[in-house]
């Protein structure tokens, strides 16, 4: 996977680097990571910027790449040495990862390789709320530590300390009645990506339709999303369902049972939830034989639902329709079913 997770500094931007008051210790690597704000308090929602070196410390080349690029090795953490909320760049960053993988989530760009010569320093300008929601007032600490693939630390910058104060035009958080009474803060569709003589995959997109950023629960990356974050809704021209898959009873995807407040989740935060803006959305493709069985040949209406934190409801998509062969393969080309 190629991806641009860094801007070189102009020299306009000099100001943010003039003082690295704290250099990290050269390891057996020869290179020295350090990070610098210009404002260590912020208003919530506003940009968080720190400007970023590495420098070389040999009397000769260093190569580098990937792991001194972002997020490679950042490491945010709040009070309570939780990760916050990812934003969708993020996630998008572990897709590759993902057995959900859509392909507009897909990052595209260069890896960014790159030789350091002898006391040589690579700035840059990390815009860290890029990579996560300071939504949340806090304290939180910022550093990139480079690890083995062992999970042992061999190189790590400074770590430096931001504080997040509430903005002085901040929402007041809605009551629980005038959430009730709210409409949902996303919308849910789907589109089936099946050819004709192949499994039926799903596409699921949801949208922050709100005025404000939403936080949605997910698993992570690298885990199934069908069951737990979707549920999925099969009927055949009977108005029956399939049966469950193994997985699909495992992870419960029948039940409508409200989840536990994201809020009361512990930790909260990245991998594990993801921040949208306003406008903003995110895709995940799911495969219907994750979660049911499907050998009989008919004609199969498919709808998705996932949770809502805000309003207490389950979000519905709109209906396809699908028919399938005794295989569970598309026979014909799906359509529109309209509501439930």
């Amino acid at each position: 996977m190629l991806f641009i997770a860094c801007q070189a500094l102009e020299v306009t931007h000099r100001a943010l680097f003039a003082d690295f008051s704290q250099q990290s210790q050269a390891t057996q690597s020869g290179l020295s990571l350090s990070l610098h704000a210009a404002r260590n308090v912020v208003q919530a929602g506003s940009a968080v910027k720190v400007a970023f070196a590495a420098t070389n410390l040999t009397d000769h080349d260093v190569q580098y790449s990937c792991w001194i690029l972002i997020p490679c090795g950042l490491k945010v953490r709040d009070g309570n040495g939780n990760e916050p909320p990812d934003t969708k760049l993020h996630r998008r960053f572990w897709v590759e990862h993902s057995p959900n993988v859509a392909v507009e989530e897909i990052l595209t760009g260069t890896l960014g390789l790159g030789v350091l010569r002898p006391g040589e320093v690579k700035k840059y300008s990390i815009d860290v709320d890029g990579w996560y929601d300071f939504i949340q007032p806090g304290t939180y600490t910022i550093q990139v530590v480079q690890t083995s693939e062992n999970g042992e630390t061999w190189l790590k910058s400074n770590a430096i300390t931001l504080k997040v104060v509430p903005a002085a035009t901040a929402q007041s958080t809605p009551s629980t009645v005038e959430r009730a009474a709210s409409r949902p803060a996303f919308s849910l569709s789907i589109r089936m990506d099946s050819n004709p003589g192949s499994p039926v995959g799903l596409t699921i997109r949801t949208t922050n339709i709100s005025d404000h950023r939403i936080t949605l629960r997910t698993e992570k990356a690298s885990k199934e999303q069908a069951g737990s974050i979707y549920k999925v809704d099969v009927r055949d021209s009977t108005g029956a369902s399939p049966l469950d898959s193994e997985f699909g009873r495992l992870t419960k995807n029948r039940d409508d049972s409200p989840p536990p407040l994201l809020s009361a989740i512990a930790p909260r935060g990245g991998g594990v939830s993801l921040s949208l803006k306003p406008g903003e959305d995110w895709a995940d493709c799911i495969m219907l034989y994750t979660v049911f069985t499907l050998n009989k040949p008919d004609r199969y209406t498919i709808q998705v639902r996932r949770w809502d934190d805000e309003t207490r409801t389950w979000v519905k998509s709109n209906i396809v329709a699908v028919t399938l062969d005794q295989y569970g393969r598309v026979q014909s080309p799906p359509s529109s079913a309209g509501s439930r």
